[in-house]
């Protein structure tokens, strides 16, 4: 499971660089902003409760990790060696 940590999402989206995507609509975790929500969701996911949806991460595997095979640091040393 994914958890996100942005205590600052708010700033960053208006007032820096900004973002590409909603967050709250493609992230498959739960965006969490305070110390205390963060703390809350880790002990409920270390006690067996379920901290995201399937689905939403499912989604969001075929959106930004499609072409992934797992073996990315292989491709890489492969490629060095090579050359």
């Amino acid at each position: 499971p994914m958890i996100f940590f942005m205590p600052d999402q708010e700033i960053y989206e208006k007032e820096m660089r900004g973002v590409y995507f909603s967050m709250e609509e493609n992230l498959p975790g739960p965006i969490l902003k305070s110390q205390e929500t963060l703390l809350n969701t880790l002990t409920q996911w270390q006690q067996g409760q379920s901290i995201y949806d399937e689905e939403s991460y499912q989604a969001f595997k075929a959106t930004f990790t499609n072409k992934e095979q797992g073996n990315a640091a292989i491709q890489v040393v492969a490629t060095l060696l090579e050359k």
